[in-house]
């Protein structure tokens, strides 16, 4: 075999190599097509935490604290506890049972942000056990089932992010405004 054979003949394998990587790069990493992409802006609730439907835009936590919270360890992680206070106007309060995702939920809350736009939050009987419900201006004590459509609240939850979605809060605090 010449010279000129062997190279070509190289030059055919590498060529041959990296057609067989493109084809593969394609098939196991495929661009998003747009009719995916519509769905990926629907809203759902899997947690018993609210999740605004709104445009991802104006989403609260950034990307890189998400992407950093993700990199977390289990082996290293001794505890990640995360404290979250929102307010807004009541839309809705039920004590409503069903299942949202893996959650099971005996109570729901919506509400409203300045907005306009409305959060929902299910709750587990174990946040129900771990709720506290103040009037306005005092720290007496209410029921769930005392708030109404129309009140401002500010609602504060403590939420365990190690623990699994049916036990993660460890308290919740609703203040009427």
């Amino acid at each position: 075999m010449g010279i000129i054979q062997k190279i070509l003949t190289f030059i055919f394998i590498i060529l041959l190599a990296v057609t067989i990587f493109e084809i593969g790069y394609l098939f196991l990493y495929r661009p998003i097509r747009s009719a995916n992409l519509q769905n990926s802006n629907s809203p759902t609730v899997s947690q018993s935490q609210p999740q605004a439907v709104e445009a991802e835009d104006s989403q609260a936590i950034s990307e890189n604290n998400i992407d950093l919270i993700k990199k977390l360890k289990a082996g290293t992680l001794v505890s990640a506890i995360l404290n979250i206070q929102e307010q807004g106007e009541i839309v809705d309060v039920s004590k409503e049972s069903g299942t949202r995702g893996d959650l099971a939920y005996e109570a729901i809350l919506r509400f409203k942000d300045k907005n306009g736009v409305v959060s929902s939050y299910y709750y587990s009987a174990n946040d129900l056990k771990n709720m506290k419900v103040f009037e306005k201006n005092t720290r007496k004590i209410i029921g769930f089932e005392d708030l109404k459509p129309g009140d401002k609240v500010t609602v504060k939850s403590v939420v365990d992010l190690t623990k699994d979605i049916n036990s993660n809060i460890l308290e919740i605090e609703i203040n009427r405004i």
